[in-house]
C-alpha cells in the first residue's frame, strides 16, 4: 500500500544478531522506523503508536513547552481524572519535551520556550509574572491559556493581571459567566457547535469539543493596532452565559437583561502581526484533562493550540490519538469545581 515510498523487511535477532544490536532492538516484536540516520522503536502495535514514532522522526529538533506551576495547577506527572498526564504524553508524541515552570521562584522564562501554557491557576498570577509573559509575548512567544469561570476559583472577587493584560493589550475579553445547555444533563455542559476559520479549527469541522463548566472568551469589538483577533469555537444558539451563578443549583432560565444569547464564544485566538506573538485563550479547563482528553475532538483542539501558539504549523492536525465513542445525551459528569449529581 505504500506504493514505493517506504521499503521495509524482517529481521530475526536470533539469527542475525549483527543487524538487530546495530538497530538496538532489545526485545522481540520490536517494530523500527528509520530515515536516514534517525530511527524510532515501537514495542506496542498500534496505530497511535505508529503515528507517534513516525511524526517524531520526520520532525527532528528540540522543541520545549512549559507549562507554569505554583498557583494550583493541575499535574502533569500523575494520572488522574483531573490531570494534565494525557496531554503531556501526547505532545511527547510529537517531539516536544513537556517542562513545568514556576515564575515566582525562577523569575524569568526560559529562551527555548516555544510556547507557556497557563491551565487553571487557582491563584491569580502576581502582577510580576504577568510583566514576564509580556516581556516573552513582546519577544514573539506564544501563550496558551485554559481558565474556568471566575466565580470557581478561589479568589472570584480578586483582580487579576493577567486577565486585565488579555483585555486590555490583546482585546481577549473573559466573561463572569458560565455557559448553560438546557439540551444537555447536566445542563453545565456544551458542546461546539460550529468553529471560527483558522488553521487551529480548519480539521475539526466532523468533531465535537466537549466542554464542562465553560464561560464566554470574545474579541473585543475594537480590536488593538497589529492584533488579528479570531473566535475558534461557538456553541448552539440554545445555549446562553449565566450570569445569575448563584442560582444554577435551583434551576436556571434565560434573562435577555442579564444573560449573554447563544451561540456563544469559547476560545479566542490572536496574533499579534507585529512582533508575531500568538496567544490562545480558552473558557475552559476540563476538557483538557484526562477524564475527557480522548472525547471526541478534545484532543485534536487543545494540542493544536499549543502547535499553533508554538508556531509548529506542520505538526497541526497530526495528534495521534485512541478513537472514543460517548453517548452525548446520557453524559453525567462529576466535575472538580461544582457539584453536578
Amino acid at each position: 500500500y505504500g506504493k514505493g515510498k517506504f521499503d521495509y523487511e524482517f529481521i530475526d535477532p536470533n539469527s542475525n544478531i549483527v543487524r538487530a544490536q546495530n538497530a538496538k532492538i532489545t526485545r522481540d516484536a520490536t517494530l523500527v522506523f528509520m530515515m536516514g540516520d534517525s530511527q524510532e522503536q515501537v514495542t506496542y502495535i498500534s496505530e497511535q503508536e505508529f503515528t507517534s514514532a513516525l511524526l517524531r522522526l520526520s520532525n527532528p529538533g528540540k522543541r520545549v513547552v512549559y507549562f507554569l506551576g505554583g498557583h494550583g495547577e493541575p499535574s502533569l506527572k500523575n494520572e488522574g481524572d483531573t490531570s494534565l498526564y494525557q496531554l503531556s504524553v501526547a505532545l511527547q508524541g510529537k517531539n516536544y519535551t513537556v517542562n513545568s515552570l514556576n515564575l515566582l521562584s525562577d523569575h524569568k522564562i526560559p529562551e527555548d520556550a516555544l510556547a507557556l501554557v497557563v491551565v487553571d491557576p487557582q491563584k491569580a498570577l502576581t502582577a510580576e509574572e504577568v510583566d514576564l509573559i509580556k516581556t516573552y509575548l513582546d519577544n514573539g512567544g506564544g501563550l496558551v491559556y485554559l481558565s474556568e469561570p471566575p466565580f470557581l476559583s478561589q479568589t472570584p472577587n480578586q483582580s487579576n493581571p493577567l486577565d486585565d493584560y488579555l483585555k486590555n493589550t490583546w482585546g481577549i475579553e473573559q466573561q463572569n459567566n458560565i455557559i448553560i445547555d438546557p439540551g444537555v444533563n447536566p445542563p453545565i455542559v456544551t458542546y461546539s457547535k460550529s468553529y471560527g476559520q483558522h488553521s487551529i479549527t480548519n480539521k475539526l469541522s466532523s468533531y465535537a469539543v466537549f466542554f464542562p463548566t465553560a464561560h464566554s472568551v470574545s474579541a473585543a469589538a475594537e480590536k488593538p493596532e497589529n492584533i488579528t483577533l479570531t473566535p475558534l469555537v461557538f456553541t448552539s444558539e440554545n445555549t446562553w452565559g449565566e450570569t445569575n451563578v448563584n442560582s444554577i443549583d435551583q434551576g436556571v432560565a434565560f434573562d435577555q437583561q442579564t444573560d449573554l444569547p447563544g451561540p456563544v464564544s469559547v476560545a479566542v485566538a490572536a496574533n499579534d502581526q507585529k512582533s508575531d506573538a500568538k496567544i490562545v485563550v480558552i473558557g475552559d479547563s476540563d476538557f483538557a484533562r484526562d477524564k475527557l482528553f480522548a472525547q471526541y475532538g478534545n484532543s485534536d483542539f487543545i494540542v493544536n493550540s499549543i502547535d499553533w501558539a508554538a508556531k509548529q504549523d506542520n505538526l497541526l492536525n497530526l495528534t495521534p490519538k485512541n478513537q472514543t465513542t460517548r453517548d452525548r445525551k446520557s453524559t453525567r459528569l462529576n466535575s472538580s469545581h461544582i457539584p453536578l449529581s
